[in-house]
């Protein structure tokens, strides 16, 4: 039998809090592999790789039903997404350097007027 982790080990292991998983549960993201004697829910290396999956996922900017949908996907689907969302990123870096650089000059000039 594989090894199954509870719910604390896998958030530490993670890097993650509770609520998280639990939120992942409540839209049908992961779900427990079963529960332990004592009642502890458990989870098989396949959900805390779906876990973490989709702490992955929600850092690139997908919110929770979105990541559901991404989850039920095929991988052809899945890569069309990621890919949307990648140039996405790569807009609000642009706009974000844009911003960075007007802001630079801004100060400049804010620093040279005080001389």
């Amino acid at each position: 039998m594989a090894e199954r982790k509870k719910l604390r080990e896998v958030c530490e292991m993670l890097g993650i809090s509770r609520r998280t998983v639990q939120g992942y549960e409540k839209k049908g993201i992961v779900k427990p592999s079963g529960k332990n004697k004592y009642g502890y829910l458990l989870y098989d290396k396949s959900e805390i790789e779906k876990i973490a999956f989709a702490q992955f996922l929600q850092s690139m900017g997908f919110s929770l039903d979105e990541i559901a949908h991404i989850m039920r996907a095929d991988n052809s689907e899945k890569a069309r997404i990621i890919g949307r969302q990648i140039e996405v990123m790569k807009q609000k870096i642009d706009d974000l350097h844009s911003v960075l650089e007007k802001s630079l000059s801004i100060l400049e000039n804010l620093l040279n007027k005080e001389k």
